[in-house]
């Protein structure tokens, strides 16, 4: 591709080297990141995202035999909507979250007692993990329960490093290349970064987390029921100028929602190219 080879010449690779070594040696002088569930979402839409019309036109595609793990705080792993599919993986939180259950429920929830409980895949297997620390679980916890997709509706403050928690995140994909981790880009988006690189600059780097900095991950923004993108939802580039958020989805309770349902959607696809 020209533009990439333009991108990569000499002189700005250089250039890119030196930004992140000045990235590594300021890592240290920044305060830990403490993970904050993104914005409760107080209901979901399923006609914006078409999802209800994949209902529709294959009903036979409901998500069984995948797992999808919520990493954050505990959901409420009694809730009819979830029975016989709730998968206990010993790494749940013991905090209970409304916000964890509603991601719960977007992703997929039965739709048993109100149709608007109905998630995207309500067919698969849920299970819950915390994000006490910010890690990934170990490459055998994926492995043991059956992972493949994780999804992370939470965030911390904006951070366009490529830090340690990004390349830990990266290197988890290396060893599960089934397994995919899904993250809400951020609620941050009308804000403005006050140092660094894109220092002033409006509308531009608001990724809530360094770890969402990782390249071998899913970064989900939102968009409204006209596909323009919110004013909250947080925006790239990241260190290294590449765009970020990876995709947008209608989210309108935050972009917790969209990367819910993004995380089951790639689910549902991944099912019904399996059985094709």
């Amino acid at each position: 591709m020209p533009f990439a080879m333009n991108f990569f010449s000499d002189t700005r690779l250089s250039c890119c080297m030196w930004m992140l070594s000045v990235f590594a040696g300021a890592a240290s002088r920044l305060p830990a990141q403490t993970p904050i569930a993104e914005l409760s979402v107080p209901g979901h839409n399923l006609f914006v995202n078409q999802i209800n019309a994949a209902h529709r036109h294959y009903p036979q595609f409901k998500g069984e035999g995948i797992t999808i793990s919520i990493k954050e705080f505990r959901f409420d792993s009694s809730d009819v909507d979830f029975k016989g599919r709730y998968v206990s993986s010993g790494l749940a939180s013991n905090i209970l979250s409304i916000h964890a259950s509603i991601i719960g429920t977007l992703a997929a929830g039965a739709g048993t007692t109100d149709s608007e409980a109905l998630g995207v895949a309500p067919g698969a297997r849920i299970s819950s993990s915390t994000f006490a620390g910010l890690r990934p679980d170990l490459p055998a916890d994926y492995t043991r329960h059956q992972i493949s997709v994780q999804t992370h509706a939470y965030g911390s403050d904006i951070d366009y490093r490529y830090s340690d928690l990004a390349q830990l995140y990266d290197q988890s994909t290396l060893e599960n290349p089934y397994l995919v981790h899904v993250f809400s880009a951020g609620n941050k988006g009308a804000e403005t970064v006050g140092s660094g690189l894109y220092n002033g600059i409006p509308d531009f780097a608001t990724i809530t987390g360094s770890f969402k900095m990782a390249k071998n991950i899913l970064t989900v923004g939102a968009v409204d029921s006209f596909n323009r993108v919110q004013a909250y939802s947080s925006k790239g580039p990241d260190y290294a100028g590449r765009l970020k958020p990876d995709l947008v989805a209608y989210g309108g309770g935050g972009s917790s929602e969209s990367a819910a349902l993004v995380s089951a959607l790639r689910h549902w696809y991944s099912k019904r190219m399996y059985r094709v």
